[in-house]
């Protein structure tokens, strides 16, 4: 799936995908299969090679977690479980020959560090209960904001381990593809390989939809993208086909990934008319997503949206997507425009300008960010990562034009650390978490059942919030403080060329700033891991977010800033 980094205006290269781990041949003598899907840690110690193997990294609160060691040397295995440095758990469990098994009870809240006996460290996450609340249904229009995670198993097959780490996370869907030349294979017959049968049905049993990209090309209908009448409604007819087959167990369709950079909007929309008369023709009502674009054209100025609309496209569709990436740069500063304005290229920007167009075109709902992340740690670190997008998720909430938000994307798509394309993933290529995984599950937990309400925000202030109602009627702020700190080194992309860098002035820091809200007696609050808080007369906000339950039955908050 094609991407954009930083303003989404240059094309990358195809990325090279892994199938995962080598299996480890242990200098021991003792033959063990491990599945390379699973989370792993490893080190060694004289000439045999030692590992720790989860059975997931990630489990619900109130839940505990087990591994498997494999050639320890000895008669015993510490193990240490720690939290920001701080010990939480230890134990020690028996080996034999060169194996043991051994519970984790951990079962609290937050982002942990697992050591054996020296082993490099190995991340878990313990993460919220998923909690009931507002519906997921795209056909209730008062809906709240679906978050989902794009994969690229579209491309290759899904590991097993996959599927509770996708649930563990809180998603309502996936965004990726199924092949058009997958699909048809014989001109005008359908059928479908048994990898994307696997994994669509995987995906519901583990109660989460697909996204589908309708992507590609088939050779029946010339060497790329259709541009004929017959090829545009072949291409309508591999959607139906797909739609038939899986019916409810997809959410809604995108209409090609990031098109403005390969079709004309003359192109385009012929294809776009043909897929929506056919789907709706056959009875489906998933919504169709037009666009799909980055950069000028769907990312922060949504023109190419704007021209297809123009041309009539919002007759034949229920929306249309962005990819408003602002990495490196942080979500709700974005970077300076080279368009010559004063704006800065941020989710805000971004946002105000879908909601402009798509009210200019008769819809009240219909806005889809399809992609958008931050490379860790190639580009930003770790925590960067986890902050920029917890931030985006609650920016997006905040807007009630919003339908779905995707996050780019799943596992990191190779080894190389300083390789961004391959350092995307909220989890890693052994399926570890990132921080960011826990801060994605916080704040999907976190949203479920609560309506916006308002911003509390300034320009003097890098204090920021949103308020919401849960289905109590608790007011709660999800609170936090944007960087201050510049760093004059770097280069991105400009608008004008692939090839024609600028120099950026990256956000970097942890800010901090002192502020005072308004609670009533019995106040909560919990932190970016799920973590409870003491609610204080003084607070903290940092660039991760702070989630506090205000106990009061109306809207009187009042947010005020100490100090930075």
């Amino acid at each position: 799936m094609r991407h954009i980094f930083k303003s989404q205006l240059c094309r990358h290269k195809t990325l090279t995908f892994f199938l995962g781990l080598a299996a480890f041949l242990l200098s021991t003598g003792l033959c063990c299969i491990v599945r390379a899907d699973a989370p792993i840690s490893t080190f060694k110690v004289g000439s045999s090679e030692a590992n720790v193997v989860f059975s997931t990294a990630t489990w619900p609160a109130g839940k505990t977690g087990k591994i498997v060691g494999f050639g320890f040397p000895g008669n015993s295995a510490a193990l240490t479980v720690s939290d920001d440095g701080q010990t939480v758990w230890q134990g020690n469990s028996t080996v034999n020959q060169g194996r043991f098994t051994a519970g984790i009870p951990v079962s609290q809240c937050g982002y942990y560090t697992l050591e054996a006996d020296g082993a490099p460290a190995v991340n878990f996450a313990v993460v919220p209960k998923q909690v009931t609340g507002g519906t997921a249904d795209l056909s209730d229009p008062n809906h709240r904001l679906l978050l989902g995670i794009c994969t690229h198993f579209g491309q290759r097959e899904m590991p097993e381990s996959s599927y509770a780490v996708l649930k563990n996370l809180g998603v309502d869907f996936v965004r990726d593809e199924i092949y058009w030349n997958d699909v048809e294979r014989s001109k005008g017959s359908y059928s479908f390989i048994q990898r994307d049968i696997s994994y669509v049905n995987s995906l519901a049993e583990s109660h989460v939809r697909l996204l589908f990209v309708a992507d590609g090309s088939c050779s029946f209908y010339g060497p790329s993208t259709p541009f004929t009448p017959e090829g545009d409604q072949a291409y309508a007819n591999y959607c139906g086909a797909v739609l038939k087959r899986f019916g409810n167990e997809i959410d809604a369709v995108e209409v090609y990934n990031e098109p403005n950079s390969i079709l004309a909007v003359g192109s385009y929309l012929p294809g776009l008319k043909a897929l929506f008369s056919t789907v709706r023709a056959d009875g489906f009502k998933q919504p169709i997503i037009s666009v799909g674009g980055a950069g000028i054209g769907g990312g922060m100025n949504p023109s190419y949206a704007s021209e297809i609309f123009k041309a009539g496209a919002a007759a034949y569709c229920d929306g249309f997507s962005q990819h408003p990436y602002t990495s490196p740069w942080a979500p709700d500063l974005g970077y300076p425009c080279d368009d010559g304005s004063n704006h800065n290229a941020s989710m805000t920007l971004a946002l105000d300008r879908s909601e402009a167009l798509l009210q200019q075109s008769g819809f009240k709902r219909g806005g889809w960010i399809t992609e958008i992340g931050w490379p860790s740690p190639a580009v930003v670190s770790e925590l960067k990562q986890a902050a920029f997008l917890a931030r985006t998720i609650l920016v997006v909430s905040s807007y009630p034009h919003m339908e779905g938000l995707s996050t780019y994307d799943f596992q990191d798509d190779g080894s190389d650390p300083n390789n961004k394309e391959h350092r995307f993933g909220i989890v890693r290529q052994d399926m570890t978490p990132k921080p960011s995984y826990q801060a994605f599950a916080v704040a999907a937990s976190f949203l479920r059942d609560k309506t916006f309400v308002r911003r509390i925000t300034g320009p003097d202030s890098n204090l920021r919030a949103n308020i919401y109602r849960d289905i109590k009627g608790n007011y709660w702020a999800a609170c936090w403080a944007t960087e201050t700190t510049y760093n004059e080194t770097g280069r991105a992309y400009s608008s004008r060329s692939d090839s024609d860098a600028v120099q950026y002035k990256q956000l970097t820091g942890d800010p901090q700033v002192r502020f005072q809200i308004s609670t009533m007696k019995g106040a909560a609050a919990m932190d970016w891991q799920g973590k409870n808080l003491l609610v204080k007369q003084t607070m903290t906000a940092e660039d991760l977010p702070i989630y506090i339950n205000t106990k009061l039955q109306t809207d009187t908050i009042e947010l005020s800033k100490i100090s930075r």
